[in-house]
């Protein structure tokens, strides 16, 4: 009897394990697919064309035909009076939570990384 119940418990504890490892890939299973659909939707915003356009004016400060750009280079770094709150130019963290693409701020635009490796090749 107890060989019996020897004999048992070696493949009852490889079964159990298996299970446990089993379950614990189909969640892993349904948390990729579930990235999936987000990206699938992040992917899919790209197909309209406001999305692209307001994408365009505010990644790379483009402008509509008519209208005038206007980029702040020197940001204050208080306000003047006490009145008006202090608001983050460029909080990327907050942007992320609610899944929108963050905004560039002056010294992140194409334009501002490529002024700034021109110089640092000027100076080798």
């Amino acid at each position: 009897m107890v060989l019996c119940v020897l004999s048992v418990l070696g493949p009852l504890g490889t079964y159990v394990r298996e299970q446990s490892n089993t379950a614990a890939l189909q969640r892993k299973v349904a948390a990729a697919g579930e990235e999936k659909e987000r990206l699938a939707g992040a992917v899919k915003r790209w197909d309209d064309p406001s999305f692209v356009g307001a994408q365009a004016r505010d990644r790379l400060h483009y402008v509509l035909p008519g209208e005038t750009g206007y980029v702040v280079l020197d940001l204050p770094d208080e306000p003047d009076d006490d009145s008006s709150p202090t608001v983050p130019v460029d909080d990327r963290d907050a942007l992320a939570e609610v899944g929108d693409a963050p905004t560039a701020g002056h010294d992140d635009a194409w334009y501002g990384r490529l002024w700034t490796s021109v110089e640092a090749a000027g100076q080798r």
